[in-house]
């Protein structure tokens, strides 16, 4: 009969430094593209109107401003119904495709049954 072999220690394996030093970089670009335009889209609602249209889009802008802020407050009541739109649109869709979704793989699932 044949041993067994005896382990001392649980054997780990790894990547090289180099290799993860790599999928460190890569996964910090990674992230950085997914968060990034989230802080622009921030960093553009606090910058005046006129810097966007005479400099364009800009990561630090000339002038800072609440404008956009100070509009969306005087709007209150149409923010809120195209709110309401939104999430309406997204119940009813949500609904409708689980429903779809749910009645096709029922179909899918059953077996051929002969009529003869």
């Amino acid at each position: 009969m044949r041993k067994k072999k005896h382990l001392s220690a649980v054997e780990i394996r790894s990547f090289s430094k180099r290799t993860n030093i790599i999928f460190n970089i890569l996964l910090a670009a990674v992230a950085l593209s997914c968060v990034l335009p989230f802080f622009f889209i921030i960093i553009l609602s606090l910058t005046k109107e006129s810097d966007i249209t005479t400099y364009g889009y800009q990561f630090w802008p000339k002038h800072w401003t609440f404008a956009s802020y100070e509009y969306l407050a005087r709007m209150g009541n149409q923010l809120l119904t195209s709110l309401g739109a939104s999430i309406f649109i997204t119940v009813i869709g949500t609904i409708m495709n689980s429903l779809f979704s749910s009645t096709y793989a029922y179909a899918i699932s059953e077996t051929v049954k002969s009529f003869v």
